[in-house]
């Protein structure tokens, strides 16, 4: 494989255009053979194809590479692929590292990527496919493996205090042995609020001992919120933190709900002797019970589509739903990502994210449960203490999700920016106009970014290694064959409605290259080789369940997830997060990206958090740009400064035609923007209340009045010349 190397790094330093022109004109190539059968056994369809994209390439100079040179690499390029892809099912643990050893530039069709992501996945087939022949369909077993593995090895590390694995090993087993004196059985579904804390993934485990679904809310959710994800998970018993024993009973709940408390030395609240209505469960409650493992038995009749437990979407339109999540899913991911990641003996995750939602759940605990790592867990995020936890944790990968990096950004440079052991910073949604200075600040040589929800049957990677642009700012890579295996499509979006457009005969039309769309995926299972690729709905929500699947999407009878994603593809096969469907908006025939609109805006000295989105006007089509800034940092901003750095970065279409300062900026427990209900109010007087409004006026943003709303309502007043073209 190094000769090879050097060879592709030597025909990319000699004739890097040529070499582009003839992997672009490949990507095309195969497209276009990519039907029911594999592509041709020779490559001659290939290298005339080549040899067209490159001009003169009979009359080479010294300079240019030989035709026959690029027909050599690429027949040694394809030859490794195919080598490898065999090697796949031996579980031949270097393919996982292709996309360390080999430079992105070098894997101009991407199915080096696709490899690696194969390797991860396929062994992780493997090793399901052997649970399954022992009766082990459970996420359970990875644990009880890796604590028989690591005995008194640190799992978890939390505010200077460490539990190893034979510890929690038998807390879990007490506790799970308390759960069936309580009549606790395989099905029940029980209710979890409790915030992140060693415990957490106690009261986890036990659950998973004995077949129990924990349904993971958010502990920051109050009145009908809260209300609305307990109804909805159907819970037989609802366990409740200490601190956050007021909330719940704020509300009313069914009355054949058992309630219980739970309190530890972790909790900040007082600790309840007694509550009317709830059992108090501390660590003295099932100290004395026994420590052995719980047996078999218990989890035999498991099947891979069993709910592991349920988690709720982030609910930026809408309430939070609650999406079950398998055992399958949560298994396949755990091996898969750690695989992918190639977690080190020695490695320490170290995680501020909320355990009741997937990305800590799935990516660092259950790759944790898979590879017998450490985790450094944090209570909740903060960008002031960030690092010293990290430090403090003796942490090398960390994980990140939202805007997390931007806030990191933005504190104060120190000189203990790079006093750490950081080696990888892995998540999704890594801020484009961050991720290198992200880099380059912290010295974090890798960025490994992954596109998954909670309820999607797809993932994608990005490893990105080292500080070259090549290949950053993008959530995934994949080649055509990979994209054809997996069922990824993005299909064009009508940019006023939203919707997907469809051709004469009622089928959805792909999206060109660069073109925004949506993310489709195919719904199987791969012929029951891949039992996580599926979707399971939304529990108690049909109407979402649906709203989510489109039929007759490329031919009759297919089913097709929608991901609600806006993304775009490269030609060199890297995906592109555009925006949430719904969160683009139209305005003077234009479509505005709020992603780009909102990094055009934190680049402003003063501006750290901005929610962007699109309000409707009378008499005016399409959407008018709104930009939502906490009222007390618009006092302080020099708007005309604002609207000239604005006008100078973005196109005039796309300037927020309003300013809007508002109490606070709405934000999801991953740290994502809510805009629902400023879309609802808009800039309509009656709505925004005593908010403070601004409107673009001739290049200045000035206060919005009253009268200048009656004036558009009665049409007597156009926008275009304010903000539009």
């Amino acid at each position: 494989m190094d000769g090879v190397v050097e060879q592709l790094r030597a025909a990319a330093l000699a004739a890097p255009d040529q070499l582009r022109a003839a992997s672009e004109a490949a990507v095309h190539w195969l497209q276009s053979h990519l039907g029911s059968s594999p592509p041709p056994s020779t490559f001659e369809s290939l290298a005339s194809t080549v040899k067209d994209a490159l001009p003169g390439a009979a009359q080479h100079t010294s300079h240019a590479l030989p035709f026959a040179g690029v027909l050599t690499l690429t027949t040694l390029y394809w030859a490794i692929a195919i080598i490898a892809l065999a090697l796949i099912p031996l579980g031949f643990a270097p393919l996982e590292r292709l996309t360390r050893v080999v430079p992105s530039r070098l894997d101009p069709f991407g199915i080096l990527h696709d490899i690696a992501r194969a390797a991860a996945f396929g062994k992780a087939g493997i090793n399901m496919g052997i649970m399954k022949s022992r009766n082990r369909r459970s996420g359970y077993y990875l644990f009880d493996s890796a604590a028989k593995r690591q005995g008194d090895k640190a799992m978890i590390k939390f505010e200077s205090k460490t539990w190893t694995w034979r510890q929690m090993h038998k807390n879990s087993n007490r506790l799970a042995h308390y759960w069936q004196e309580q009549g606790l059985k395989r099905g029940d579904v029980v209710a979890m609020v409790v915030p992140n804390k060693p415990t957490f993934i106690e009261i986890w485990l036990s659950f998973m001992a004995i077949g129990v679904t924990p349904a993971f809310i958010n502990y920051n959710l109050q009145g009908d919120a809260l209300k609305h994800c307990i109804d909805v998970s159907k819970a037989s018993r609802i366990l409740v933190d200490t601190d956050y024993v007021e909330n719940v009973q704020k509300i009313e709940l069914d009355k054949e709900i058992k309630r219980y408390i739970w309190s530890d030395d972790m909790s900040k609240g007082e600790k309840p002797k007694e509550a009317k209505d709830f059992t108090v469960v501390t660590a003295d409650t099932y100290a004395k019970q026994s420590d052995e493992r719980i047996p078999d038995k218990a989890r035999a009749e498991i099947a891979w589509k069993d709910p592991i437990c349920f988690i709720y979407t982030s609910g930026t339109s809408g309430l939070p739903k609650a999406a079950p999540c398998s055992q399958a899913k949560f298994v396949t991911a755990g091996m898969a990502y750690a695989n992918y990641c190639d977690f080190r003996s020695d490695d320490i995750l170290y995680t501020p994210l909320p355990l009741y939602h997937s990305s800590a759940a799935f990516l660092c605990f259950g790759s944790l449960l898979h590879s017998g790592v450490t985790m450094a867990l944090s209570r909740k995020f903060s960008a002031s203490k960030f690092f010293d936890e990290v430090r403090e944790g003796n942490a090398s990968v960390i994980q990140y999700i939202g805007e997390i990096a931007r806030y990191l950004m933005n504190t104060k440079e120190s000189d203990g920016d790079k006093n750490h052991r950081v080696r990888m910073a892995y998540g999704n949604g890594m801020p484009p106009d961050v991720w290198m200075n992200f880099k380059k600040r912290f010295n974090i040589p890798v960025v490994n970014e992954f596109y998954a929800a909670t309820e999607s049957p797809t993932f994608l990677f990005n490893y990105h290694s080292g500080f070259s642009n090549f290949g950053s700012c993008s959530i995934g890579r994949e080649s055509p064959f990979g994209r054809a295996v997996i069922g990824n499509v993005i299909v064009k979006v009508d940019p006023d409605t939203q919707e997907v457009v469809r051709n004469k005969k009622g089928y959805c039309v792909p999206a060109a290259y660069n073109e925004p769309g949506e993310l489709f995926v195919k719904m199987d299972d791969l012929h029951g080789l891949v039992p996580a690729k599926s979707f399971q709905g939304y529990k108690g929500n049909k109407k979402s369940t649906s709203d989510k699947v489109a039929q007759d999407v490329f031919k009759k009878g297919d089913s097709w997830f929608r991901t609600g994603d806006l993304l775009s593809l490269s030609a060199a096969g890297y995906y592109k997060f555009c925006d949430r469907l719904g969160d683009t908006f139209r305005w003077k025939g234009e479509n505005v990206a709020t992603t780009e609109v909102q990094g055009a805006m934190n680049k402003f000295d003063g501006i750290e958090e901005v929610a962007v989105f699109g309000v409707k006007l009378p008499k005016h089509d399409g959407r008018a740009g709104c930009a939502a800034l906490e009222a007390k940092v618009l006092e302080k901003l020099d708007l005309d400064k604002l609207a000239k750095h604005l006008g100078d970065s973005l196109p005039k279409y796309a300037q927020p035609l309003f300013l809007r300062g508002v109490t606070e900026i709405e934000t999801t427990s991953t740290n994502k923007i809510v805009t629902t209900n400023l879309k609802k109010q808009g800039v309509d007087p009656e709505e925004t209340g005593e908010d403070k409004v601004m409107v673009l006026d001739k290049g200045k943003y000035r206060p919005f009045e009253k009268s200048d709303w009656e004036k558009i309502e009665s049409g007597g007043a156009s926008l275009r010349a304010h903000g539009g073209r």
